[in-house]
Parts: C-alpha cells; sequence; structure tokens
C-alpha cells in the first residue's frame, strides 16, 4: 500500500518544485529587466555627465582665452595710462603757459578803472575847510581850501588826511549826490598825518579796504579826489615803488609809502588810491615837487593806515 503513494507524492513533489522554479525565474527574469532599465539609466546619465563635462572644459579653455585677451587689454590700459600722464604733463605745461599770458592779458586790461570808478566815486567827499588866523590884534584872516576824503563806514564816518582839516575853523562835507553837511567831531594823528571826521548822515555807501601788501610795482592805481578843487575825478597810473620812505622839507618823515604816476594834485590829498576792483589800498597825502621832477606822488599804504584809523573811530 505505501508503494501505491509514493509515486503520486513524487509526482506532485516534481510538480510543486517545477511550478516554484517557474515562479523563482519569472521573479529572476523581471530583476534582471529592471536591473538592465536602471542600467541604461545609468548609462544615460554618464553619457549626459560625460557632455556636461566636455562642456565645462570648452568653458574652461573659453575663459583662458578671455583671461589672456584681459591680461593683455590691462596691459594697453597700462600703456594707455602712461601716455595719457605724458600728456597731462603737456596740458600742464600749456596750462603754466596759458596763465602766464592771461597774466599778461589781465596787466593789460587793468587800466580800465570803469567799473571800479561806479563803484567808487558815490563814496568819495569834497572837503571844503575855512581857517581863521590872527595876523595882528583885533584882526584876523579867513582862509578857504578843499581837500578829499572817503567814506569808510556808511554812518557818517570819513577818512581823510590831518593836513587838510588841521587848525580848520569849520569843515563842510560835500557828498558825491551834492548834498552838504558841516561836521559834527573829528579825531586826528598828526604823526601819520590821518583824521576821521563824523557827519550826521546814516546809510551811506562805503568803500571796501584791500590788502596793500600784495601791491606790486607795475600794478595799476587811480587815485579819486577833489583835484584843484574843480570836483571829484580820477586820474590813473602805476605802482611805481611800494614801502617807500619820504622826508618832507618841514622835517616830517614817513615811512612805508605807495610811491605812484598818477597824477596828484592839489585838492586830492585824503583821497582814495585805489585797485582796479574799487579797493582802497591808499591814501594820497603828498607830491614830490621839484624841478625837473614830474609823476612822483605817494600814498600811506591802507595796511598802515587802518589800525591808526580804527583807534581814530573808537575815539567817538
Amino acid at each position: 500500500m505505501a508503494r501505491k503513494w509514493i509515486v503520486p507524492f513524487l509526482i506532485v513533489v516534481l510538480f510543486l518544485g517545477a511550478v516554484s522554479n517557474g515562479l523563482l525565474y519569472i521573479r529572476l527574469t523581471n530583476i534582471v529587466r529592471d536591473d538592465e532599465i536602471l542600467i541604461a539609466r545609468l548609462r544615460a546619465d554618464l553619457v549626459s555627465a560625460n557632455e556636461r563635462i566636455t562642456s565645462l572644459m570648452e568653458t574652461t579653455d573659453n575663459l583662458t582665452g578671455n583671461v589672456s585677451g584681459l591680461s593683455g587689454s590691462v596691459g594697453n590700459l597700462q600703456t594707455g595710462v602712461q601716455s595719457l600722464t605724458g600728456n597731462v604733463s603737456a596740458i600742464s605745461g600749456l596750462v603754466g603757459t596759458l596763465q602766464q599770458d592771461l597774466k599778461i592779458f589781465s596787466s593789460d586790461l587793468a587800466a580800465d578803472f570803469t567799473n571800479a570808478a561806479e563803484k567808487v566815486k558815490p563814496a568819495v567827499v569834497v572837503i571844503n575847510v575855512r581857517t581863521v588866523t590872527a595876523v595882528l590884534p583885533g584882526r584876523t584872516v579867513t582862509q578857504t581850501s578843499s581837500g578829499s576824503g572817503w567814506i569808510i563806514n556808511g554812518d557818517g564816518l570819513i577818512v581823510t588826511n590831518n593836513h587838510v582839516i588841521a587848525d580848520a575853523t569849520s569843515i563842510e562835507i560835500t557828498l558825491a549826490d551834492g548834498r552838504t553837511f558841516p561836521s559834527l567831531a573829528v579825531q586826528t594823528d598828526a604823526t601819520s598825518d590821518l583824521a576821521v571826521v563824523k557827519i550826521n548822515a546814516r546809510n551811506l555807501p562805503s568803500l571796501k579796504t584791500g590788502d596793500s601788501d600784495k601791491l606790486q610795482v607795475g600794478q595799476p592805481v587811480a587815485a579819486v579826489g577833489n583835484a584843484v578843487g574843480r570836483g571829484l575825478n580820477m586820474t590813473g597810473g602805476w605802482v611805481s615803488r611800494v614801502n617807500n620812505s619820504i622826508v618832507f622839507s618841514d622835517g616830517r618823515s614817513f615811512s612805508g609809502l605807495i610811491g605812484t604816476d598818477a597824477a596828484i594834485n592839489p585838492g586830492n590829498s585824503g583821497g582814495p588810491l585805489i585797485n582796479t576792483s574799487g579797493e582802497v589800498v591808499g591814501i594820497t597825502n603828498a607830491k614830490l615837487v621839484r624841478a625837473g621832477v614830474e609823476g612822483i606822488g605817494y600814498a600811506i599804504s591802507i595796511n598802515n593806515a587802518l589800525k591808526i584809523i580804527n583807534n581814530l573811530i573808537a575815539r567817538f
């Protein structure tokens, strides 16, 4: 009996083994197929990566070429900068020459005082002085004289020479607009030949002062004043000397004077000596009068005068 079941049992076992092997084969086939797909994808990725590496290498080669080109451009730029530096140096030389030419040209134009005259004349005044002198007991002589001055402060302060108003019995100031004022007070300094006259007026045009230390021989200047008692006029000339000293016949001596060939006439004393900007650089105070001498006048430099003028103003 037992042998009767052995054959069927073996057949079943073999059948089940065949089925199991078939299933295993199918499973292995699927795995192999999946692996082949994965391998194909990996190969595609490798190809793509290789293409990218190739492209990157090409880009690197191009970049290397560009860097070489840039180095060449930098070299060219350096050469250009050197050339430009040379051109700048050449231009600097031309500018220096041009500045020198302009200086000469400016000196030629500087003699035109048109604008300066318009600025200055409204602030220049005529000073008429009356002096009464006793010649005998009970007898006096009245003398009149005139000079010039300029308004330094719009509240009625006028600068002039001391010798213009010395010993005056009365002082009358005539402005450029024709108005006339008597002096209210006077402060003087005989040693420096400077004086300040105060009148009762406000909001008057005044003059600016320049820097007389910057004056050089050959610079144009002009004297504005009441020359020979004929009203305000202007005469022009040049700075002929700076820091000059003179001794007058009466023993008075002055130093730090500006010498000029601008015509200085009686009545100019106390008036301003101006530059082409209309600034006061000096105060006209003397003319050398001697046989055979022409065109030598003097003015007190404004830098020397201002300290004394300010001290005189402080006394009012």
